[in-house]
């Protein structure tokens, strides 16, 4: 099974007019002062959870895409989109689709540039992002530094506990309010577009990028292309309530899991100068949001090293990355409770005779 950063290699070397370096998201200097910036992504049917409806993995998509701008510190400006869609889609799945974006334009703001390109064949939605910075320089996983200090934009692991929970045997002996914290960290995220302008205007900040991927993956990309590793105290990773909530009932360790799992809630992972650690710290709280000091950098080749565990290799992240079209049973609806339902719902595994909580 090929692997992402691997894949990514090989486009690039078949196509030599690109950009050096990893970007989360390419930003092009207009010349009004402005700067835009532009990311896509791809979201598809075998990635819906089971029980999931097209108006939730259309916003989920749409949330994901727009993560990329806040880890270069742009606002959100607005998403256009590439459908594609089965032969029997009829009138409200199309119209679920607009909901879906609709749901993560009422929250992040901005508006949908474009749905005019629509194919068929099996669901997908490509998402194409857009963003807008003012004069300062945008973040950059390019930037990082040797001595630079580790920090995090908050807890994490909820993803990973909750999807661990669904894959065990315990997920229909939650009460309501454990399964709506649970079904909430799994659904309900959202990126960190304030405190990313914030951050990318203090010029406080060396490399940044987002965690699509659990922080594991996510630091192993960051300093990887540019010789450094990571020392990190995972003690002092923070914690999703879910992440603690599930490891105690499953009996597995909560800083494990959520650190070496598979998906990292869109946190920002941020490195800086220690010298310039506090004047950040306080950067993130002028707009209400805390950040995390978990370690620092050094030269090296690309090695992630904990106090207690071990380092993971790329052939772990192609194990793990077979899960990334979840296959669980899901009794538990798993919709969030903020949305409406919208169009056909994918997966349908609801055993008869098993009762749902919602």
């Amino acid at each position: 099974m090929w692997n992402e950063p691997a894949a990514i290699a090989a486009v690039l070397a078949g196509c030599p007019l690109h950009i050096s370096g990893p970007v989360d998201a390419y930003v092009i200097r207009a010349n009004n002062h402005r700067q835009i910036a532009l990311s896509s992504d791809h979201i598809s049917a075998n990635q819906a959870f089971p029980g999931e409806d097209v108006r939730s993995l259309v916003r989920r998509g749409v949330v994901e895409a727009a993560s990329d701008l806040a880890a270069v510190g742009a606002d959100f400006h607005g998403v256009q989109i590439d459908l594609r869609a089965p032969a029997d889609f009829d009138e409200l799945d199309f119209t679920a689709v607009g909901q879906g974006v609709n749901d993560a334009l009422e929250v992040m703001g901005g508006q949908l540039l474009q749905a005019s390109n629509i194919s068929h064949g099996e669901f997908g939605v490509s998402n194409t992002v857009v963003g807008f910075l003012d004069s300062y320089q945008p973040m950059s996983r390019r930037s990082a530094r040797a001595e630079d200090v580790v920090l995090i934009s908050g807890p994490t692991g909820g993803w990973n506990s909750a999807l661990a929970l669904l894959n065990s045997s315990s997920k229909a002996a939650l009460s309501l309010n454990e399964w709506s914290m649970v079904r909430d960290d799994f659904v309900d995220y959202w990126p960190e577009i304030r405190l990313g302008r914030a951050l990318a205007s203090s010029g406080l900040v060396n490399g940044c990028t987002d965690m699509s991927d659990a922080l594991d993956r996510c630091l192993r990309d960051l300093i990887a292309p540019l010789g450094l590793d990571a020392d990190i105290d995972e003690a002092a990773v923070p914690l999703s309530d879910s992440a603690e909530f599930v490891a105690f009932k499953l009996g597995l360790d909560a800083i494990e899991l959520s650190i070496m799992g598979l998906a990292g809630d869109n946190r920002l992972v941020i490195t800086t100068a220690p010298s310039l650690v506090e004047l950040l710290q306080r950067t993130a709280e002028s707009v209400g949001r805390r950040l995390y000091a978990i370690g620092s950098l050094r030269e090296g080749s690309g090695v992630v090293r904990y106090r207690h565990l071990p380092s993971q290799s790329r052939d772990d992240d192609v194990r793990r990355a077979e899960i990334y079209a979840p296959t669980f049973e899901a009794p538990i609806a798993l919709r969030p409770q903020r949305f409406r339902s919208g169009g056909r719902v994918f997966k349908q595994t609801v055993h008869p005779g098993e009762a749902a909580i919602d």
